[in-house]
């Protein structure tokens, strides 16, 4: 009986003394305090306040997301590339190509640039025929792939390339034989292509391998010839080849 009145009194001794403080509620700038005494203080940030607008403050916090992904819109790409023929005679070329790829549109790019190249062979069937050419050619292209500097991808390309060709020397080192005339002229290449892309560091490494067609669009002299064709006599028209580039 003395515990539940000793319970009793200390309830309501807690009860009178809860009446008893006095609180005290007021606004300080933007937030609501209430003081019951000294170091009994509560505060908060009154409903509806805006800091941003009560302070006339400008929200410049940009949060960045990590990007996942860099796809390439305009870039330079620079290449080397090596050609061969073998059937009618023994053709290399030599070729270092610059060009702007430009995405026009879903994963369609267009390519456009400048290329020289050196076209060297010994052609046994013409008495063993030795011959080097100069090749500067604007290639243009179509290329379709989905590039991204963050990812691998693959491509195809079909194009063509007219290109200017000059013989720089043609002799025939292993016989008495005259050397034969020097021919220049140009030619029309359509290319088809096909390879990858790999990225290493911030730039994209291309791989491709390639087939063309010359089609001759110059009467050349042969010995009495004077409406021969170089590429189809002897040097050949078909060549493939691969290519190796960087996109910056």
């Amino acid at each position: 009986m003395r515990k539940l009145i000793l319970l009793a009194a200390v309830f309501l001794i807690s009860i009178v003394t809860g009446f008893a403080q006095n609180v005290k509620n007021f606004d300080v700038g933007p937030y609501e305090v209430d003081y019951k005494g000294d170091g009994d203080i509560k505060y908060r940030l009154r409903k509806g306040i805006d800091l941003y607008k009560y302070f006339g403050l400008k929200k410049d916090t940009v949060v960045l997301a990590a990007q996942s992904s860099y796809p390439v819109k305009g870039a330079f790409q620079l290449s080397a590339s090596l050609a061969a023929h073998s059937y009618t005679g023994g053709s290399m070329i030599l070729g270092l190509e610059g060009s702007w790829k430009q995405k026009i549109g879903g994963m369609l790019y267009f390519n456009s640039g400048l290329s020289l190249g050196v076209s060297l062979g010994k052609y046994g069937g013409r008495n063993n025929l030795k011959e080097t050419m100069l090749l500067v050619g604007v290639p243009l292209s179509i290329e379709i792939s989905k590039i991204d500097r963050k990812e691998a991808s693959l491509f195809a390309a079909v194009g063509v390339t007219p290109v200017y060709y000059n013989t720089m020397k043609s002799e025939y080192p292993d016989s008495n034989i005259p050397d034969p005339k020097k021919n220049s002229g140009v030619y029309v290449a359509p290319k088809l292509e096909v390879g990858g892309y790999i990225p290493v560091e911030k730039c994209l490494v291309r791989l491709g391998f390639f087939g063309q067609y010359n089609i001759n669009c110059t009467k050349n002299e042969i010995g009495a010839q004077t409406d021969a064709n170089v590429f189809k006599d002897y040097m050949g028209c078909a060549f493939f080849g691969g290519s190796v580039g960087i996109i910056f």
